[in-house]
């Protein structure tokens, strides 16, 4: 009985270190859409996909497949716009997308980026 206890307590104490690393579903939803942006502007979306990668376990289906569905619509509205209004997209990648798509991932753990 104590040793359940203590293995009991052990994951309680886990436990939220565990959630602190781990994005909202929102914010994972948030970086595939930059990941299709990035994508379509052939900009290395090596980053975000490692970011992706990382933070795909423990999610729900219906949040990788909303993940999936956006990246490929984000993707296929970028490329489907006109050289001159590249900006639009050009300024969501150093905007909103900027903390997805830095090195340091533990940036965008800290916080979410404004939009």
């Amino acid at each position: 009985m104590r040793l359940f206890l203590i293995a009991a307590t052990a994951l309680a104490v886990s436990a939220p270190a565990f959630a602190a690393d781990q994005l909202s579903a929102s914010d994972y939803v948030k970086a595939a859409r930059c990941a299709g942006v990035a994508e379509a502007l052939d900009v290395d979306t090596s980053n975000v996909d490692a970011l992706l990668k990382s933070q795909r376990r423990g999610r729900t289906p219906y949040v990788l497949n909303k993940a999936f569905e956006i990246r490929r619509e984000a993707k296929a509205d970028a490329r489907r716009t006109k050289a001159s209004d590249r900006s639009r997209s050009e300024a969501e990648l150093s905007g909103a997308c900027a903390a997805f798509m830095s090195n340091d991932s533990s940036q965008m753990l800290a916080g979410t980026p404004q939009s």
